[in-house]
């Protein structure tokens, strides 16, 4: 027993692995016989295994110290080989050196203005006259003779009288002036007693629409319509509305006809209320 566990142990130390025996006591051989026929190794050859694999664990501690040392050594090695060689090589351009600067200041010579030109001017003498003397008596003067005159015809003269000035009108007629405009139609007025109603003449009743069909929308749409002169509809304004309706009823009303309203004999506008009830048979 203790010659296998001796043998296990430089095993273990021969791979590199701990020695440290991890079997449980029940995996032990108690046969005494067994565990001398399982260790066959000669305890010469067990104790030269051992001896070399401690020696080659105390190698490798000891070798542990010249890693760092390789690792500088392979870094000078490519400082040497790359980064020496690029700072030679990149050499910075040398400063051109700067020359001052001269700045020569020019005093301008300021001009002397010149004297204006004094212009000669020729002054032309003045004579001085004395006054005539005026006369005393003023001549009185003679009318213009008339011319003569004769009594002969001249071909193509107009009669006597036809020659007064005062015949000719003095006054000449312009174009004639431009018509008044129409009077503009008075506001619509509702009817009231005194009034001779309008009478419907033409009817068109309202086509339902098939959107408001199909949705099964019924109401009542009032509108508010103005009447010409001549009967027909010229507005049509919705007091109660309902959306899916109020077309169709404006559409219908625009092509009834009335017959003229009067008032005291002449046909005037009015305003009338109209109201039509939409309902689904």
């Amino acid at each position: 027993m203790r010659c296998k566990t001796s043998c296990v142990l430089s095993m273990r130390i021969l791979l590199g692995l701990p020695a440290v025996e991890h079997h449980g006591p029940e995996r032990c051989l108690t046969s005494r016989t067994r565990s001398e026929k399982e260790c066959s190794m000669p305890p010469e050859l067990f104790g030269g295994l051992a001896a070399g694999a401690r020696a080659a664990q105390r190698a490798r501690w000891r070798s542990w110290p010249t890693v760092p040392l390789s690792i500088a050594a392979h870094f000078a090695v490519l400082v040497l080989v790359f980064v020496i060689p690029l700072a030679a090589e990149v050499q910075l351009p040398e400063p051109v050196p700067l020359r001052p600067m001269q700045v020569i200041l020019a005093h301008a010579v300021p001009q002397m203005p010149q004297p204006p030109s004094q212009a000669r001017t020729a002054l032309t003498p003045s004579h001085d006259y004395a006054p005539t003397e005026a006369p005393r008596t003023i001549a009185p003067e003679r009318p213009p003779e008339p011319a003569p005159t004769s009594d002969v015809p001249v071909e193509g003269a107009l009669p006597a009288g036809f020659g007064d000035l005062g015949a000719i009108p003095l006054r000449i007629e312009g174009p004639p002036a431009p018509p008044a405009p129409a009077p503009k139609p008075a506001a619509p007025v509702r009817i009231s007693t005194g009034m001779k109603g309008p009478q419907k003449i033409v009817d068109v009743k309202p086509v339902y629409p098939a959107l408001a069909r199909a949705a099964h929308v019924e109401g009542v749409v009032i509108l508010d319509a103005v009447l010409g002169i001549d009967g027909r509809v010229d507005q049509v304004r919705v007091l109660r509305s309902v959306p899916l309706l109020d077309q169709a009823a404006i559409d219908a009303v625009r092509q009834w006809r009335y017959t003229p309203t009067l008032l005291s004999g002449e046909p005037v506008r009015v305003l009338m209320t109209i109201t039509i009830n939409f309902k689904l048979e």
